[in-house]
C-alpha cells in the first residue's frame, strides 16, 4: 500500500473508532469536571446515539475531534429547538449539529489548508449549489442527496480539473445549508476532497480565489 494512501484508510475507517462505549468514556470523563456542560448535550438535546454520529461525521472528513469540550460548547449553546429533527425538513437534528461543531473547529479548519498564510478556494458556481439545494430531500428523518448522474459526475469532473490544474488537492467553499450534501456528492469518487461553507471562514481569513467550479 502506497503511503498516501494511510490517511484516506484511516479516514474510512475513522467511524468505526468512535464506538458508543468510547463517547461515553470521553463524556463520563469530562463529566467529572464539567457536569454541566455534559447534562446541557446529552441526553438532551442529543442522545448519545445522535452525538455519537455528530462525532463520526467529523471524523469521515478527517477533522480531528480533540476539542471534544469546545464541541460539547457549541452544542450546548445551541437552542434545544435547532437540533430537533424535522420529518419535512430537508436538513436534520444531526446536519444542523454537525454545522455548529465545525464552525467551533473553524480555526482548525482553516489551519489545515493554509499554504503560507493562504488559504487558496475554489467557489461553488450558483447554479450548482441551487442544482444540489432542489436535490436534497428528506426521507424518514433522514437527508437523501438525488443528484442526477450526469450532473453529478460533470462537478467531480470539474474539481479534478481544478486538481490538475493548480497542482494541488482543491478546497471547495459553497453556502452552509448545502456543504453536507455537496461533499455527499463527491466523496465516493473524491474522498480527499475539503468542502467549507462560507459560515466557516474565521473573520480576516486571507483568502484567495482559484477557478470557479463551473459545469
Amino acid at each position: 500500500m502506497l503511503d498516501s494512501e494511510l490517511p484516506l484508510l484511516w479516514q474510512r475507517r475513522a467511524r468505526e473508532l468512535m464506538s458508543l462505549e468510547d463517547l461515553q468514556q470521553r463524556l463520563d470523563a469530562l463529566a467529572r469536571r464539567a457536569p454541566a456542560l455534559v447534562r446541557n448535550v446529552v441526553p438532551r438535546p442529543l442522545t448519545l446515539t445522535q452525538l455519537s454520529e455528530v462525532m463520526r461525521r467529523l471524523l469521515d472528513e478527517n477533522i480531528s475531534v480533540r476539542a471534544f469540550e469546545r464541541i460539547l460548547e457549541s452544542l450546548a449553546e445551541t437552542p434545544a429547538d435547532e437540533l430537533r429533527s424535522d420529518r419535512s425538513a430537508a436538513s436534520t437534528g444531526i446536519d444542523r449539529a454537525l454545522q455548529r461543531a465545525r464552525r467551533a473547529l473553524r480555526d482548525e479548519l482553516l489551519q489545515r489548508h493554509l499554504r503560507d498564510g493562504v488559504l487558496n478556494v475554489h467557489r461553488i458556481d450558483p447554479l450548482i449549489e441551487d442544482a444540489v439545494r432542489d436535490s436534497v430531500h428528506n426521507v424518514a428523518g433522514e437527508r437523501v442527496v438525488g443528484l442526477a448522474p450526469e450532473l453529478a459526475r460533470d462537478v467531480i469532473a470539474a474539481v479534478r480539473r481544478a486538481r490538475a490544474k493548480y497542482a494541488e488537492t482543491p478546497v471547495l467553499l459553497t453556502q452552509p445549508d448545502i456543504r453536507r450534501s455537496l461533499r455527499d456528492v463527491i466523496a465516493e469518487e473524491l474522498p480527499d476532497i475539503s468542502v467549507l461553507s462560507y459560515a466557516e471562514l474565521p473573520p480576516g481569513a486571507n483568502i484567495e480565489q482559484r477557478d470557479p467550479i463551473t459545469v
